[in-house]
């Protein structure tokens, strides 16, 4: 009997209009592909380690508790077997967290500590592994906000009706998810917030500056303007180095803000609806597009995440002009491929980057 009920309550999801199955095989396979680059970052961090030890150690020897800290929790990481079981498994997902919030803390001392050491920090090899290793969180930081948002997306979808159905017929269950709040570590709540309040209060048109400089912004501008030669969309790139502080109190995210932006600017009123806004957060090492409904509804939200993800990968190497033409150059092609160029084109939008 309980056989025949499951087969009849099978047929009902799948003859409802969207019983959401293929949604739900597709975010979790976008999680899966997250996942593998949440991996792939915390293990070019762990392979720097053994190195930065051996350098603090041949000018700080005896920081010998800092030094088997960092070791000691490199080896606690390394021995968590992050098998995809342990996305399905809260606990054992709260593990790997906490040992890899231990190994960023364990290592920021020992970057404390080589402060006091200016030898040391005049060292070659030791200045290589600090840029490798910054490099490296900043990759860290992107691909867990990719993870979360995939999570995110995923667990709406299970729990949202009718694809609650289908995900309880097939035995899909939520999924454990990092904080969306932390960072540097595995702060939580709080000092999360801090922390962000903070590297927002502290950036300026210098943090601007120090990534783009003059020639790069005429670079962009002349992308932009051979761009829109090219098709009858129109592009409008805007960086911020960071936001007021009562923005950052009150938790606007880079996603909120960049609708903000879109709105302020009137992207969305151009002739056929077309413009898209490249909006660079600084501060958060954030990049969203916005697009306007027009070319929106013609592109898969996946497509554009996936420019973002690219420029922010190039952004954590500290590329930011070439990972900035690189995201104009694909966007251009997804606006020839819709909006055709026209004699009747007209610039509704300003092709010079806007700092705000």
């Amino acid at each position: 009997m309980r056989r025949v009920f499951t087969a009849i309550l099978l047929m009902a999801v799948l003859s409802l209009s969207g019983c959401g199955y293929n949604k739900l095989q597709t975010t979790d396979e976008q999680i899966n592909a997250a996942w593998s680059e949440v991996l792939n970052q915390y293990q070019r961090r762990a392979d720097l380690v053994p190195n930065l030890v051996n350098v603090v150690k041949g000018y700080a020897a005896h920081e010998q508790e800092v030094l088997e800290n960092v070791t000691n929790a490199r080896a606690r990481v390394g021995g968590i077997q992050a098998t995809p079981e342990l996305l399905n498994d809260e606990q054992a997902f709260a593990r790997f967290q906490a040992a890899q919030g231990e190994l960023t803390s364990a290592i920021s001392r020992l970057l404390v500590v080589a402060e006091n050491y200016p030898q040391l920090k005049a060292d070659g090899l030791f200045r290589d592994l600090q840029a490798q290793l910054e490099g490296t969180e900043n990759r860290i930081t992107v691909a867990r906000n990719r993870y979360i948002q995939a999570v995110q997306e995923y667990n709406v979808t299970v729990r949202s009706f009718p694809s609650n159905l289908t995900a309880m017929v097939f035995g899909m269950k939520t999924k454990p998810n990092f904080s969306v709040e932390k960072a540097d570590g595995e702060e939580q709540g709080m000092t999360g917030s801090i922390r962000r309040f903070f590297l927002h209060l502290f950036s300026g048109p210098w943090l601007v500056r120090r990534h783009f400089s003059d020639d790069a912004m005429s670079n962009i501008r002349k992308a932009i303007e051979r761009s829109e030669h090219s098709h009858s969309g129109q592009i409008c790139f805007v960086v911020e180095s960071g936001l007021h502080p009562y923005q950052v109190l009150t938790g606007l995210s880079p996603r909120a803000r960049a609708l903000e932006v879109f709105s302020n600017l009137r992207v969305w009123d151009t002739e056929q609806n077309n413009g898209v806004l490249i909006y660079l957060l600084m501060a958060d090492h954030d990049v969203e597009i916005v697009a306007d409904r027009g070319i929106n509804q013609r592109v898969p939200a996946e497509i554009w995440e996936q420019i973002c993800h690219d420029m922010e990968q190039q952004f954590a190497d500290g590329r930011f002009e070439a990972g900035l033409l690189h995201g104009v150059e694909q966007i251009t092609q997804l606006l020839q491929q819709h909006f055709p160029a026209n004699q009747n084109h007209e610039n509704e939008l300003p092709n010079q980057p806007i700092l705000i």
